[in-house]
């Protein structure tokens, strides 16, 4: 006899075969609860790690923060900056000279005028007077033409020669006398003079030391560079231009001569600037004139010499 058929367990489920997901028309989503209490575990550690970040992830960040600021603006900033050249600018000898100059004399002329102001630190001096005398005015005014003389044989010298003694005297003289004119054009300025003068050397008469008559040339006319109608020591249009002509030893011995000339020309005038100005201020100016140039004299003299006496 046949068998009777077993009938239908519906205890079991078997396992549906895999589809490519449940057709939103057709289907209800079943959710599972074991599933979801898994995953609800699963939150609850997530939870968990997130509150509390351990030393080692706080170290991961901030190393990813720090390549990030790495990358940003700063980088981009050096990696620009690196692909010039880092090499110093290296001006040539004419700007340099122009440079000092102008630098000195705007440095000189505000300090003398702060100076002015506040008054000297050395020494107790009154400022000076809205109402200068001629030695005074006469005196600045033609110191200036002066020293703006030997600034320029000074520039000569230092671009034809490679002599270091020669440089250095002459780079002292082009400083020196620079940051003067600035002083002398400052206070000239505070008493509202023209810096020009219209009778060069007018001031300086027998009695303030020219000589006996009130020529103020008299005394002064023998003296190397001066014509008896430029100021004492002055060097001519053709001295320059000679001094500009020459390269060495035979440039160093021309400007030597022509220096040594000038200070012996610069120094009477000081000398009676000194003795005779009525402002406290000049006077003092005029006595560091005399007083440096006395000395350079004898060094100007000497480096001659050793390199066999004037040009001629």
């Amino acid at each position: 006899m046949p068998e009777p058929e077993k009938p239908l367990d519906l205890s079991s489920d078997p396992s549906p075969e895999p589809s490519q997901g449940p057709d939103p028309k057709t289907s209800t989503p079943h959710p599972d609860p074991d599933a979801h209490a898994e995953g609800a575990d699963g939150a609850e550690r997530s939870g968990g790690d997130s509150a509390g970040p351990t030393a080692d992830s706080q170290s991961a960040a901030l190393g990813q923060s720090s390549e990030r600021t790495d990358s940003g603006p700063a980088a981009a900033v050096t990696a620009r900056d690196s692909t010039f050249s880092t090499a110093p600018f290296q001006p040539g000898p004419a700007l340099w000279g122009i440079a000092v100059l102008a630098a000195l004399f705007l440095i000189s002329a505000g300090v003398f005028v702060g100076t002015l102001l506040d008054g000297p630190r050395s020494e107790k001096q009154a400022p000076p007077t809205s109402a200068p005398s001629e030695v005074d005015v006469g005196f600045l005014r033609d110191m200036q033409t002066h020293h703006a003389q030997a600034v320029q044989m000074a520039v000569l010298i230092r671009d034809r020669t490679d002599g270091e003694e020669i440089r250095k005297v002459a780079l002292d003289i082009e400083l020196t006398q620079q940051q003067q004119i600035g002083q002398m054009y400052a206070l000239l300025a505070s008493w509202g003079e023209p810096q020009s003068n219209p009778n060069p050397m007018a001031w300086m008469t027998s009695d303030t030391g020219a000589g006996d008559t009130d020529d103020p040339h008299a005394g002064m006319a023998d003296m190397p560079g001066a014509d008896g109608s430029a100021m004492p020591g002055m060097a001519s249009a053709a001295d320059l231009e000679r001094l500009a002509s020459l390269r060495g030893t035979a440039a160093e011995r021309r400007f030597l001569e022509l220096m040594i000339a000038h200070h012996q020309g610069g120094i009477p005038m000081a000398t009676a600037a000194a003795k005779d100005a009525d402002e406290s201020w000049v006077r003092t100016l005029a006595q560091s004139i005399v007083d440096a140039q006395s000395a350079e004299l004898t060094a100007l003299q000497a480096m001659l010499d050793d390199r066999g006496g004037p040009l001629g």
